[in-house]
Protein backbone atom coordinates (compact mmCIF):
# COMPACT_ATOMS: atom_id res chain seq x y z
CA UNK A 1 0.00 0.00 0.00
CA UNK A 2 1.21 3.49 -0.82
CA UNK A 3 0.70 6.06 1.92
CA UNK A 4 -1.35 9.02 0.71
CA UNK A 5 -1.06 12.60 1.93
CA UNK A 6 -4.27 12.01 3.89
CA UNK A 7 -2.96 8.86 5.63
CA UNK A 8 0.22 10.69 6.60
CA UNK A 9 -1.78 13.63 8.00
CA UNK A 10 -4.03 11.21 9.87
CA UNK A 11 -0.95 9.62 11.47
CA UNK A 12 0.33 13.08 12.46
CA UNK A 13 -3.01 13.97 14.10
CA UNK A 14 -3.08 10.63 15.96
CA UNK A 15 0.45 11.18 17.30
CA UNK A 16 -0.35 14.79 18.25
CA UNK A 17 -3.54 13.75 20.09
CA UNK A 18 -1.72 10.95 21.93
CA UNK A 19 1.02 13.34 23.04
CA UNK A 20 -1.53 16.01 24.03
CA UNK A 21 -2.97 13.53 26.54
CA UNK A 22 0.32 12.90 28.31
CA UNK A 23 0.62 14.60 31.69
CA UNK A 24 4.38 14.15 31.85
CA UNK A 25 7.22 12.83 29.68
CA UNK A 26 6.87 9.09 29.01
CA UNK A 27 10.20 8.24 27.37
CA UNK A 28 12.44 5.66 29.07
CA UNK A 29 14.75 8.48 30.20
CA UNK A 30 11.81 10.58 31.43
CA UNK A 31 12.86 13.61 29.38
CA UNK A 32 10.63 13.42 26.27
CA UNK A 33 7.02 12.88 25.30
CA UNK A 34 6.77 9.99 22.88
CA UNK A 35 4.25 8.16 20.75
CA UNK A 36 4.74 4.98 18.77
CA UNK A 37 4.10 5.17 15.04
CA UNK A 38 1.36 2.84 13.82
CA UNK A 39 2.30 -0.48 12.21
CA UNK A 40 0.38 0.58 9.08
CA UNK A 41 2.56 3.67 8.72
CA UNK A 42 5.88 1.96 9.51
CA UNK A 43 5.22 -1.01 7.25
CA UNK A 44 4.26 1.14 4.23
CA UNK A 45 6.39 4.27 4.50
CA UNK A 46 9.37 5.51 2.52
CA UNK A 47 11.89 8.18 3.50
CA UNK A 48 9.76 10.92 1.90
CA UNK A 49 6.82 9.77 4.05
CA UNK A 50 8.91 10.22 7.22
CA UNK A 51 9.77 13.74 6.10
CA UNK A 52 6.12 14.55 5.32
CA UNK A 53 5.04 13.18 8.72
CA UNK A 54 7.61 15.39 10.47
CA UNK A 55 6.46 18.46 8.49
CA UNK A 56 2.84 17.75 9.45
CA UNK A 57 3.78 17.43 13.12
CA UNK A 58 5.76 20.67 12.92
CA UNK A 59 2.65 22.41 11.49
CA UNK A 60 0.76 21.21 14.56
CA UNK A 61 3.30 22.99 16.79
CA UNK A 62 5.94 20.34 17.47
CA UNK A 63 9.04 22.13 16.18
CA UNK A 64 11.50 19.79 17.93
CA UNK A 65 9.90 16.53 16.76
CA UNK A 66 12.17 13.61 15.86
CA UNK A 67 11.73 9.95 14.92
CA UNK A 68 13.83 7.29 16.62
CA UNK A 69 13.88 3.87 18.26
CA UNK A 70 14.66 2.95 21.86
CA UNK A 71 16.78 0.15 23.27
CA UNK A 72 14.11 -0.96 25.70
CA UNK A 73 10.98 -0.82 23.49
CA UNK A 74 10.17 -2.21 20.07
CA UNK A 75 8.97 0.14 17.32
CA UNK A 76 9.58 3.54 15.77
CA UNK A 77 8.64 6.51 17.95
CA UNK A 78 8.04 10.23 17.60
CA UNK A 79 9.82 12.20 20.34
CA UNK A 80 9.47 15.80 21.51
CA UNK A 81 10.38 17.84 24.58
CA UNK A 82 7.41 20.13 23.90
CA UNK A 83 4.46 19.80 26.28
CA UNK A 84 1.31 20.10 24.18
CA UNK A 85 -1.23 22.36 25.83
CA UNK A 86 -4.42 22.01 23.81
CA UNK A 87 -6.94 24.66 24.94
CA UNK A 88 -9.96 23.48 26.93
CA UNK A 89 -13.43 25.05 26.66
CA UNK A 90 -16.90 24.51 28.12
CA UNK A 91 -19.84 23.48 25.97
CA UNK A 92 -22.93 23.36 28.12
CA UNK A 93 -22.41 20.66 30.73
CA UNK A 94 -19.15 19.18 29.40
CA UNK A 95 -15.62 20.31 28.66
CA UNK A 96 -13.89 19.87 25.29
CA UNK A 97 -10.26 20.05 24.23
CA UNK A 98 -9.52 21.74 20.89
CA UNK A 99 -7.16 19.43 18.98
CA UNK A 100 -7.12 21.21 15.61
CA UNK A 101 -8.67 24.56 14.74
CA UNK A 102 -9.66 25.20 11.15
CA UNK A 103 -11.52 27.97 9.34
CA UNK A 104 -14.61 25.84 8.67
CA UNK A 105 -13.92 22.52 10.45
CA UNK A 106 -12.16 21.73 13.70
CA UNK A 107 -11.42 18.59 15.72
CA UNK A 108 -12.45 18.48 19.37
CA UNK A 109 -12.50 15.81 22.05
CA UNK A 110 -14.99 15.72 24.91
CA UNK A 111 -13.45 15.34 28.36
CA UNK A 112 -16.30 13.27 29.77
CA UNK A 113 -14.43 10.14 30.77
CA UNK A 114 -13.66 6.67 29.45
CA UNK A 115 -17.30 5.60 29.07
CA UNK A 116 -18.09 8.18 26.37
CA UNK A 117 -18.90 6.16 23.20
CA UNK A 118 -18.11 9.07 20.86
CA UNK A 119 -15.66 11.52 22.45
CA UNK A 120 -14.24 12.92 19.19
CA UNK A 121 -16.05 15.68 17.31
CA UNK A 122 -15.49 17.16 13.87
CA UNK A 123 -17.20 20.51 14.41
CA UNK A 124 -18.39 22.89 11.71
CA UNK A 125 -18.08 26.65 12.32
CA UNK A 126 -16.97 26.79 15.93
CA UNK A 127 -17.40 29.99 17.91
CA UNK A 128 -15.22 30.67 20.93
CA UNK A 129 -16.15 33.25 23.54
CA UNK A 130 -13.99 33.35 26.65
CA UNK A 131 -14.01 29.83 28.10
CA UNK A 132 -17.09 28.76 26.10
CA UNK A 133 -17.32 27.08 22.71
CA UNK A 134 -20.23 26.25 20.41
CA UNK A 135 -20.51 24.89 16.88
CA UNK A 136 -23.13 24.87 14.15
CA UNK A 137 -22.91 21.14 13.40
CA UNK A 138 -20.92 18.21 14.77
CA UNK A 139 -20.00 14.73 13.59
CA UNK A 140 -19.24 12.42 16.54
CA UNK A 141 -16.74 9.52 16.46
CA UNK A 142 -15.48 6.74 18.71
CA UNK A 143 -11.80 7.04 17.66
CA UNK A 144 -9.39 9.78 16.68
CA UNK A 145 -8.71 7.90 13.43
CA UNK A 146 -12.37 8.11 12.33
CA UNK A 147 -12.57 11.77 13.34
CA UNK A 148 -9.42 12.66 11.40
CA UNK A 149 -10.67 10.77 8.35
CA UNK A 150 -13.91 12.83 8.40
CA UNK A 151 -11.98 16.07 9.02
CA UNK A 152 -9.67 15.43 6.08
CA UNK A 153 -12.65 14.53 3.88
CA UNK A 154 -14.40 17.78 4.87
CA UNK A 155 -11.35 19.88 4.00
CA UNK A 156 -10.88 18.04 0.70
CA UNK A 157 -7.94 15.73 1.38
CA UNK A 158 -8.42 12.12 0.33
CA UNK A 159 -7.36 9.43 2.80
CA UNK A 160 -7.02 6.73 0.14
Amino acid sequence: MILTKGRIQAEAFRIFWEMANLAEPNSPSGTHYMSILSDEFVNNCHMNDHEMLLRNLEKLGLSDIALSTTKSMRGLFAFTRTKIEAPTYQNGTFAVKLIKYGHDYSILTRLTGPRDPSPFIVAFKITRSGNNITWAQGHYFSTIEYAVEKYLDKIGIAIE
